[in-house]
């Protein structure tokens, strides 16, 4: 009884006096992602097609599983569904817009990419339609001791 709480005392001290990190690794792909917005919005004004997202869009991530997005960057609600449950084929039926977050890390380098797709589900099969995406690229300085934003591609079909 007196070591469980001992352990008990010695790991709340120790909880105390270690440092909240922020995630840096979801604050990069938030940003990829609000980076992703905006172009978004300039491409849309460009072509003359309103000022708003479509209002199927999804987000999610390389497991086709909803990736939630903190919209502190920006005001976008994104809808969030798993691809392969059996819950979201009624939503696919009718067809969604979504775009599919991945992240690697090389070395000093993170990558980030974007996939617009479009996805449904009719008779038994799921069907992709790839338009385009954007890459964003973070690298590590040392000098700097924090993760610089390099570059961010947009491409389209």
């Amino acid at each position: 009884m007196k070591t469980n709480l001992l352990l008990i005392i010695l790991f709340s001290v120790l909880k105390g006096y270690s440092q909240n990190q922020k995630n840096e690794c979801k604050l990069m792909i938030d940003s990829a992602i609000s980076i992703r917005v905006n172009e978004f919005y300039t491409q849309m004004k460009k072509n003359n097609a309103g000022n708003s997202l479509p209002k199927n869009l999804y987000l999610i991530n390389e497991n086709d599983l909803p990736y939630f997005y903190s919209s502190l960057l920006t005001d976008i609600q994104f809808k969030y569904l798993s691809i392969y449950s059996p819950n979201s084929k009624k939503v696919l039926k009718k067809g969604i817009f979504a775009w599919k977050v991945s992240a690697s890390l090389i070395n000093d380098t993170f990558n980030i990419t974007i996939i617009d797709f479009t996805s449904t589900y009719k008779k038994g099969n799921y069907n992709y339609a790839n338009g385009g995406g954007s890459k964003t690229v973070f690298k590590y300085s040392c000098q700097e001791n924090k993760w610089i934003l390099i570059e961010s591609k947009n491409s389209g079909i």
